[in-house]
């Protein structure tokens, strides 16, 4: 996960980007010592995550009810300026409905 995320990280800054909001089931996990394993990839020496305007991970509302309860405050969407409304999962609710159409090889 982390290197597709400094890639487009990285474009989306040379492009104006300051503020990034990043919603991932996993992110109370993900986040922690991000920017210590960021700095182990050549490619991204000059990106530091202090440096934008704003920055916040949160666990999408579907996944949150399966997080301890500093997850479900801390990473909790509800609570996030803006966004406190979008449910990020949007993309995978219609997955299931798709399942018999799949073939998996």
């Amino acid at each position: 996960m982390d290197l597709p995320f400094i890639l487009v990280l990285l474009c989306a800054i040379a492009q104006g980007t300051t503020r990034v909001l990043i919603s991932y089931d996993i992110a109370c996990q993900w986040i922690k010592r991000l920017q210590e394993r960021i700095s182990q990839y050549s490619i991204s020496a000059a990106l530091n995550l202090s440096s934008l305007s704003y920055w916040k991970v949160v666990v999408p509302k579907f996944h949150l009810s399966g997080h301890g309860q500093s997850c479900q405050l801390g990473c909790n969407i509800n609570y996030t300026k803006a966004a406190g409304r979008m449910c990020s999962k949007g993309i995978e609710s219609g997955w299931s409905q798709l399942g018999s159409m799949l073939i998996w090889i």
